[in-house]
């Protein structure tokens, strides 16, 4: 007599296969605002560190070149713009020492920047305030002005930036309302 064969069948099964689909379904709805929220929150990280970092170098460069530096918000690289609420859509330093409001020329630009994500509203607190200028001594020009950077879609993750007259600069914590 000739021995049997065993054949043994490996794979899933259709509802095996389905269970797991369903509860990686689950998973992933579950962790898709997680990530989102994540992926959010280290945009309006990343532009507020940029932020900052313009700021500090406008700073800095102002103490340096022993003349005044602005740092303004323009969509060209060339030209400021008017707008306190338009910060987001990128920024230029530029050594200004005759308070120009504009560069007077592209050697006068320090730097440039341009925002990648245009769910980040990034503004002063005030319409009056659409220019951050540094003087030689390292203090602002003006008095103190509050930077919002406000996510469109979580609010909760806003931050701002406070410069004070005097050249110090500290975070700031923002109200979701605040940036409405």
């Amino acid at each position: 007599m000739m021995p049997r064969l065993h054949l043994r069948q490996h794979g899933l099964t259709l509802i095996e296969s389905l269970i797991a689909l369903s509860i990686l379904g689950i998973v992933a709805a579950t962790a898709l605002p997680t990530w989102e929220r994540f992926i959010a929150k280290s945009a309006l990280n990343g532009a507020y560190d940029l932020f900052l970092n313009h700021v500090l170098l406008a700073r800095s460069e102002a103490i340096k070149r022993g003349a005044p530096v602005t740092l303004c918000p323009s969509r060209d690289d060339r030209h400021c713009l008017d707008d306190h609420r338009a910060w987001g859509q990128g920024l230029i330093l530029f050594a200004n020492p005759y308070f120009h409001e504009n560069p007077p020329s592209a050697e006068q630009i320090i730097a440039r920047y341009k925002p990648a994500d245009p769910d980040i509203m990034i503004a002063t607190s005030s319409s009056h305030r659409n220019r951050l200028t540094f003087l030689p001594s390292g203090r602002s020009w003006f008095s103190n002005t509050t930077v919002r950077f406000c996510h469109a879609n979580l609010p909760l993750v806003n931050r701002a930036l406070v410069v004070a007259g005097h050249g110090r600069i500290r975070k700031a914590v923002v109200t979701p309302e605040a940036c409405r």
